[in-house]
C-alpha cells in the first residue's frame, strides 16, 4: 500500500498554531570542532508560534543558525490514537533581536544583534508551486 505524496505535506492554511514542530538542518556555525558531524543533520524542536498571513510565512519558535536554511520543517499533529508528521516547509531565515546601547558620555549608539529564537519558514505550498 503506497503513500500518497500529498498525505505527507500540510498546506499553509492547515498549519496549526502552537503545534509541535521539528527543524532539520546542518547548523555549521555552532559547536566545537569534532563535536558535531557535519554530514549528519541535527534536529531542533519547537512550536509553531504564528502565521504571517500577509507574507504567507510560518513563524517557528525554535532558533536557527547558519546551515539551517533550506532545512525541512515538520509539524507534529497529535490525534486520539495517532501521532502524524507532515512537512510544512523549509527554514529560510532567523529573526534577529536588536539591542541598542547608547553611551551617555560619548553620545554614540552601538547595536548588538542576537538570535531571537524564532525562525521564518517558507510554506510547502510555495515550494510545490515553484517546482511545478
Amino acid at each position: 500500500m503506497g503513500v500518497n505524496a500529498l498525505e505527507t505535506v500540510l498546506p499553509f492554511d492547515e498549519v496549526g498554531i502552537s503545534n509541535e514542530a521539528f527543524l532539520f538542518g546542518y547548523p555549521v556555525s555552532i559547536g566545537h570542532a569534532g563535536q558535531l558531524e557535519p554530514d549528519k543533520p541535527l534536529i531542533r524542536r519547537g512550536a509553531i508560534a504564528g502565521l504571517n498571513e500577509a507574507n504567507r510565512t510560518i513563524i517557528l519558535d525554535a532558533p536557527s543558525y547558519q546551515g539551517n536554511s533550506g532545512g525541512l520543517v515538520v509539524e507534529c499533529i497529535d490525534e486520539v490514537f495517532e501521532r502524524r508528521f507532515r512537512a510544512i516547509g523549509i527554514a529560510v531565515a532567523f529573526v534577529p533581536f536588536y539591542e541598542k546601547m547608547q553611551s551617555l558620555h560619548f553620545k554614540t549608539v552601538n547595536t548588538n544583534i542576537e538570535n531571537s529564537g524564532y525562525t521564518i519558514v517558507e510554506p510547502i505550498d510555495k515550494i510545490l508551486e515553484t517546482i511545478a
